[in-house]
């Protein structure tokens, strides 16, 4: 097999999900494209995460519409096998959102409708890397276990099953303090030492992914390293507490 991988692009995408929803036929050469990378993908190895994701799927509700705390909960679970499944893909293809693009439009399209549509509506072109990369299922998934992973830990996933889904969408990715490995894993750590049980409440974690987003105004988070970051964490909670007082 040549060294490629398959893409689509989002107007494409846009337009084969079309054909896909109506049970419309379709040429695939039309839409899918293939780009160069440093190793050969085998396509039928998906068969093994689909399997995989189909069986955590069955542990929640059985309809279109899993949303809230439900859809989160799923995400924690899953995003680790993602990420293991997908670590072994040249870096090439999963630092490519149109790559992201083509599995959840041709491979993962049920999952992206039973986890993001509804009986009555389909899920928002976005969910699948259209008009927002980021929140292409798959690849918000491989991005959570992602930045989240440690490494020298007995269970390096540990820190991508927590937080709810709002910490990991509104403040992890779209603020971009996800560009900083070591700040995530310094703030899970600190903030869900133990058993997976916070030490702020909501409000309060809310307000401390805040802070730190103001800070890259004029603090490059990236330059931290995990141990600095945790006493940054500490003393940006030692000032939430002040407040309160």
């Amino acid at each position: 097999m040549d060294k490629q991988y398959p893409i689509l692009s989002s107007e494409k995408a846009k337009r084969l999900l079309g054909h896909l929803r109506l049970g419309e036929p379709y040429a695939e050469p039309d839409f899918i494209e293939h780009r160069p990378c440093n190793q050969a993908f085998f396509m039928n190895e998906l068969d093994v995460l689909k399997l995989t994701l189909n069986k955590i799927k069955g542990a929640f509700p059985d309809e279109l519409a899993v949303r809230g705390q439900e859809g989160g909960a799923f995400e924690a679970i899953a995003s680790e096998h993602i990420h293991k499944f997908f670590s072994s893909v040249s870096s090439q293809a999963t630092d490519d959102p149109d790559f992201w693009k083509y599995l959840c439009v041709i491979h993962f399209r049920d999952l992206v409708e039973w986890r993001h549509g509804g009986k009555d509506r389909y899920a928002n072109l976005a969910n699948y890397g259209i008009g927002a990369e980021r929140r292409n299922l798959l690849l918000r998934m491989f991005y959570r276990a992602s930045i989240s992973l440690d490494v020298g830990a007995k269970d390096p996933y540990r820190l991508s099953r927590l937080g709810d889904e709002d910490l990991w969408k509104s403040h992890f990715a779209a603020v971009r303090i996800g560009n900083s490995p070591d700040i995530v894993r310094a703030f899970l750590k600190t903030v869900y030492p133990k058993e997976g049980k916070s030490v702020l409440k909501t409000i309060e974690t809310r307000a401390l992914a805040k802070n730190l987003t103001r800070l890259r105004s004029n603090v490059l988070l990236e330059l931290y390293d995990e141990d600095s970051a945790v006493k940054l964490l500490k003393r940006e909670i030692g000032k939430l507490k002040e407040i309160e007082q």
